[in-house]
């Protein structure tokens, strides 16, 4: 309903990501929209996800006691409703230094959010990275 292009993909051989949750690694999902209330429902409901809402203006999308992603409000109508992979770091301040070095932008420089802390990254070729620890 948000426009956000996605994809999925039906494990055979090859089953996904061989790291999870582990430094440098892909730990989290993030949905961005001007209507997350209609992306939550969307995507809980396509792929069978329960959704929670611990504050207003987002939604945590969960199967059991493993939560799967995030859906949060978009009010600038300037940037597209997109998906972002977030990736564990063991060391922001380290990791914004060698993004910047290499011609990364930094868009959030340090951002506390409940259990952790964020950047968001926008890279030198094509969209947004965010990073947590």
């Amino acid at each position: 309903p948000s426009g956000v292009t996605h994809g999925f993909w039906q494990a055979i051989e090859f089953t996904g990501f061989g790291r999870l949750f582990e430094a440098n690694a892909p730990s989290w999902f993030d949905h961005n929209s001007q209507n997350w209330q209609a992306a939550s429902d969307y995507y809980a409901k396509l792929l069978n996800m329960t959704i929670m809402t611990p504050h207003p203006g987002g939604a945590i999308l969960h199967r059991g006691d493993e939560w799967i992603a995030s859906v949060s409000q978009q009010d600038d109508a300037a940037i597209s409703p997109h998906w972002r992979p977030v990736f564990m770091v063991p060391d922001m301040p380290t990791t914004r230094a060698k993004a910047k070095e290499i011609g990364a932008t930094i868009v959030v420089e340090e951002q506390q959010v409940p259990g952790s802390v964020i950047s968001v990254i926008k890279d030198p070729v094509v969209g947004n990275l965010l990073t947590i620890m």
